[in-house]
């Protein structure tokens, strides 16, 4: 998906990729979040305890 596509249809997405091509990214303090929220999960702790049968099951409906 480049520009000439995004840009007319949906000029934001065109220009988050902008951004995202010139290096610009999010960053967010994982630590400190944890903190505030003692739950937050990795996506490895996720799709161990309950995640990975919750796709199995979306996935398995639509198909």
């Amino acid at each position: 998906m480049d520009s000439a596509y995004t840009g007319p249809a949906a000029p934001e997405i065109a220009q988050v990729r902008e951004r995202w091509a010139a290096g610009s990214r999010w960053h967010a303090d994982i630590e400190a979040l944890r903190i505030i929220h003692p739950g937050l999960r990795t996506l490895a702790d996720w799709l161990a305890e309950s995640g990975a049968a919750l796709l199995r099951k979306r996935l398995l409906e639509t198909a």
